[in-house]
């Protein structure tokens, strides 16, 4: 089997698939970790892909680390030439950081150099594990209370607002439009936040837009800052740019616990890997407001059909759902017998897990095969495959040549005796499997879609009687594998080990050097005030809503064929 490298979301998870997929680590989820990998061992998953690369270089001194490191991945790294990856620009930079670091033995200047160097990857899947000293704390450990929202019209307004928070102390509302933000344009003070304390590297621009208005409101405690913003009565209803604005101050405090990881050693134990229900259709829509939370049920009301729901978590066996597709077409069947008109697939959130564990659950779903992928993995020059011949597949994929000579005829620093190639025995197609749904299917994504999670929306994407919908594409991080490099002082440097490719070996999902990637949604929700409003004033699951309303629109009598 194949693991997608897990999203070390943001925490170190390899995404154990069919392959194993580049995973969100952290030190938090070391637990997880190590259950996942345990579980899946007894589970049987085992491709070549799933076992984790090590290299240690952790008896080096900082400077001879941070040099090989950087050869390591000029050469390894599956995506360098995908985004665009300048090596020597990088190594240039941050070089003589890590050689003043090491002169004053400052160690926290070592982590930031070496958060910075995974962050210029930016791959959800590669992550710094390690004690970081207190500089996250010390650089973002502040809150003004407060998240901000950027429309599709360009304004920016306040999403969550902490109760008793310093912005809600200022007599800021949800829906307040932040109009500037210490006398800089909201929107231009939006881009010069920096993301190196996001969860995980973002990988693709809109997931970077997404981190900036996530951490504009965070800054080292104590830290002051003025806000100037509108009313939001007048934001929603239009009228804002006549609307009185006011000038506050705020004083960051201590910031709450961070949301927790996805994945929690406690919830490959105790959680499910999916849920399942009939969403009831309550008066004038009532269901669709609330959230899939508040409508289980199975009967119907108001003259309108039911919904089925599943919301899928990650792609990873728990002891509660061993065979999550077992339980899955067991409700699809359930579905089917009470006519529902469709499901909704929700994976918003989804931070990945097993490879192996995406055909199966999504094989119910289809009509037809669909190829689902190949890897491109590192070869060195001189190879040899199980055939005897050489392994390069005969094309290396994607402009993936990893090495080059230099002018003294010895290798440099990227030095490259190899590339990165397709390997066709790897190759996964999805074949359905009864009972085959024939039902509309709305697949829910956000930006915290990502790694195996993308899959979903990857091979239904497209086909009769499906709609992929979400407010923003999914995170754009797919690839496989996990390669571990150990790092002086106690780090470890965790990035994905081959590439993900559809079957013209084409590289799929992970984000270019424009920043182009994730899947993006066939229904996009318009980001409004008025949507803002709903979303976090009221609690309205807005996204769940247009699923359903896309759902029902079948219930005329179309299935899909």
């Amino acid at each position: 089997m194949m693991h997608r490298a897990l999203t070390l979301p943001r925490d170190p998870l390899p995404r154990h698939e069919a392959r194993g997929r580049g995973g969100p680590v952290t030190n938090q989820r070391r637990p997880a970790l190590i259950f996942s990998l345990l579980l899946c061992a007894v589970l049987g998953a085992g491709f070549s892909l799933d076992r984790p690369r090590h290299t240690d270089l952790g008896g080096l001194g900082w400077s001879a680390a941070f040099s090989r490191l950087c050869g390591l991945l000029a050469r390894e790294y599956p995506f360098g030439a995908w985004k665009g990856i300048d090596w020597t620009a990088i190594e240039r930079e941050l070089g003589p950081r890590v050689a003043d670091a090491e002169a004053r033995h400052d160690r926290r200047a070592w982590y930031r150099a070496l958060r910075e160097l995974v962050f210029s990857l930016r791959d959800g899947h590669a992550h710094l594990l390690g004690d970081d000293g207190g500089l996250e704390r010390a650089e973002v450990g502040g809150s003004f209370g407060l998240e901000v929202v950027e429309l599709d019209d360009g304004r920016v307004l306040a999403g969550r607002i902490a109760a008793g928070g310093p912005a809600a102390r200022a007599g800021l509302r949800c829906g307040a439009e932040i109009v500037r933000w210490n006398g800089v344009a909201a929107a231009r003070a939006l881009a010069a936040v920096p993301v190196l304390w996001s969860e995980r590297p973002p990988a693709t621009r809109e997931g970077a837009r997404l981190e900036q208005a996530r951490l504009l409101g965070r800054a080292p405690g104590g830290t002051r800052a003025t806000v100037s913003f509108r009313d939001p009565r007048a934001t929603v209803d239009g009228g804002g740019a006549g609307a009185t604005v006011e000038t506050r101050e705020l004083v960051a405090v201590a910031a709450p616990r961070g949301r927790p990881p996805c994945l929690r050693a406690a919830e490959l134990l105790l959680g499910r890997t999916l849920e399942t229900r009939t969403l009831v259709a309550e008066a004038a829509g009532a269901a669709e407001a609330k959230g899939a939370a508040g409508a289980a049920g199975v009967a119907e009301a108001a003259g309108a059909p039911g919904v089925g729901y599943v919301r899928i978590r990650f792609e990873l066996p728990t002891l509660r759902t061993p065979f999550p597709e077992h339980t899955l077409r067991r409700a699809l069947a359930r579905f089917a017998s009470d006519r529902l008109p469709g499901v909704i697939v929700d994976v918003r959130g989804n931070c990945g897990g097993l490879d192996a564990m995406v055909p199966p659950l999504v094989a119910p779903l289809l009509r037809e095969a669909m190829f689902y992928e190949m890897p491109g993995v590192y070869r060195r020059e001189g190879y040899e495959s199980r055939d005897g011949g050489k392994d390069l597949a005969s094309q290396p994929s994607q402009g993936a040549r990893a090495g080059r000579e230099s002018p003294e005829g010895g290798q440099d620093l990227r030095r490259g005796v190899g590339e990165l190639a397709p390997d066709p025995r790897q190759a996964i197609t999805v074949l359905p499997r009864p009972p085959l749904y024939r039902g509309r299917i709305a697949v829910l994504i956000d930006g915290d879609t990502v790694s195996a999670g993308e899959a979903v929306p990857l091979l239904l994407k497209g086909l009769p009687g499906v709609a992929v919908i979400g407010l923003h594409a999914t995170q754009g991080s797919f690839g496989i594998g996990l390669k571990s490099v150990r790092m002086p002082g106690g780090l470890e440097v965790i990035f994905p080990h081959a590439q993900s490719l559809d079957a013209a070996g084409a590289v799929e999902v992970d984000a270019d050097a424009r920043g182009r990637g994730g899947v993006e949604p066939d229904l996009r929700v318009p980001l409004t005030a008025a949507v803002v409003d709903r979303w976090y004033g009221r609690g309205e699951d807005v996204v769940l809503e247009e699923g359903v309303r896309f759902v029902r629109a079948g219930a005329a009598g179309s299935v899909r064929r």
